[in-house]
């Protein structure tokens, strides 16, 4: 039972761990290759597939997390782009979350500021 939970997040290995140690005899992993590895990693968790199931929007949700302040409008202090660049870019897959939450803000806002209880998938 813990092992199959294991096994389905295996890939996330790379993001965890990203460099094997040289002790148990393999190689490091260069770390271009491992911005590649995370990149594809995060792109496929936040795909547009895979964040229309509540488990795969929880997965996107739990890569990103850390790396929300990228999306943060420019000139805003929570925004790290400048101190984060080149993550941001690797996590750059992320930003659909915060099209999420800007579309539910828009949403719940309504025309006139007036809140409107509808469910942004309904829209």
């Amino acid at each position: 039972q813990q092992s199959d939970v294991c096994d389905a997040h295996s890939s996330c290995a790379a993001v965890v761990k990203p460099h094997q140690d040289e002790k148990e005899g393999g190689a490091p992993v260069n770390p271009l290759d491992q911005d590649a590895v995370t990149k594809e990693i995060v792109d496929e968790a936040c795909s547009a597939g895979s964040i229309a199931t509540q488990e795969g929007l929880s997965n996107c949700h739990q890569l990103c997390g850390p790396r929300m302040c990228c999306f943060v409008q420019l000139g805003q202090t929570s925004n790290c782009v400048d101190t984060k660049g080149k993550e941001c870019m690797t996590y750059q897959a992320c930003s659909v979350l915060a099209d999420i939450d800007e579309d539910v803000k828009t949403v719940s806002e309504g025309e006139n500021g007036v809140g409107l209880d509808v469910d942004v998938e309904d829209v």
